[in-house]
């Protein structure tokens, strides 16, 4: 059994880019499912990650029966948290848990148009906005992180999702 510092680290990021890199058929069950363990919310959501590099993910999400709005369309809240989702994801690949914590700071939603058969998303961290991060990280020992995940219904821009994480030390000296 793992006690609570070996459970801390683990690092997610490495062992997710090991999974999608040796056993890419078998990273989205097992992604599914331990999204799902963390929050039921995930687990009704069904995110597909379509690819998960260094800086970039990429997903999908079909619009199914227990995710519709009363018109049919993909419910807000799930292409929310679907924005977010993806955006911890380019996140934790270019966080080391093992050192730092990240917190969501802030997150918004714009909504342009309904999803009405699947969304996809797309969350990207430029190098430029890369270096900003290690820099503040090197000279404050914390940083705010900002990440924009586009979301589409075919070719019709659907919404935005904008979020704000805190990125600071995991144990402090004291």
């Amino acid at each position: 059994m793992m006690n609570a510092q070996q459970i801390v680290s683990l690092d997610i990021g490495k062992v997710g880019e090991d999974l999608v890199s040796r056993f890419p058929w078998i990273a989205n069950p097992i992604l599914k499912g331990a999204l799902g363990f963390l929050s039921p919310f995930h687990r009704a959501l069904g995110l597909h990650l379509v690819r998960w590099e260094r800086r970039m993910a990429e997903g999908e999400i079909r619009v199914r029966r227990r995710l519709r709005d009363h018109n049919g369309a993909l419910h807000a809240g799930a292409i929310g948290l679907a924005g977010e989702t993806l955006a911890l994801l380019v996140l934790l690949r270019n966080v080391r848990l093992t050192q730092y914590a990240v917190e969501l700071k802030e997150v918004s939603t714009m909504y342009d148009a309904p999803v009405k058969s699947s969304a996809a998303l797309k969350c990207e961290l430029d190098a430029e906005s890369f270096a900003r991060i290690k820099q503040a990280l090197g000279q404050k020992g914390e940083a705010l992180v900002r990440l924009r995940t586009d979301i589409t219904d075919g070719h019709i821009a659907a919404a935005t999702v904008r979020t704000v994480w805190r990125v600071h030390p995991r144990f402090r000296k004291h």
